[in-house]
């Protein structure tokens, strides 16, 4: 996951510019590919941790709370961040692929400019955490 991750934090730092009139090729093909694939494990890994309990914590109770805070936040994170993006390509009027071959359903209209304005939440909050 943290090669996924890593990657493609990557790819997205070295990418062209999104623009009106831009294509998904290249670079962005692969950006869209791979945030794909984030979010498929991510909901693999959402659906493993609500159905496996972690075995008991010997922390104490605000330590535990801490954690408990911690991998909720990195979760919800490792979610928003590239459904954010899925929107944003979806008001493009792009298809997001798993692995080339399945398709995410769209999650905006084209041309949508809250979907336009969630490219530049999901570059800020990538961002923050990366940083």
């Amino acid at each position: 996951m943290g090669a996924l991750i890593a990657i493609q934090f990557a790819i997205g730092w070295i990418m062209p510019d999104i623009g009106k009139g831009t294509q998904p090729i290249g670079l962005i093909a692969w950006h869209l590919g791979v945030g794909a694939t984030l979010i498929a494990v991510m909901a693999v890994r959402v659906v493993w941790r609500l159905t496996h309990r972690p075995p008991p914590s010997s922390l104490s109770s605000l330590l535990g709370a801490a954690s408990s805070a911690t991998y909720f936040l990195l979760y919800a994170a490792l979610l928003v961040v590239p459904v954010l993006g899925w929107v944003n390509a979806s008001s493009r009027g792009w298809e997001v692929r798993l692995l080339s071959i399945v398709p995410y359903p769209s999650l905006s209209p084209t041309g949508s400019a809250v979907g336009h304005a969630m490219g530049d939440v999901h570059s800020a909050l990538a961002w923050v955490c990366w940083r």
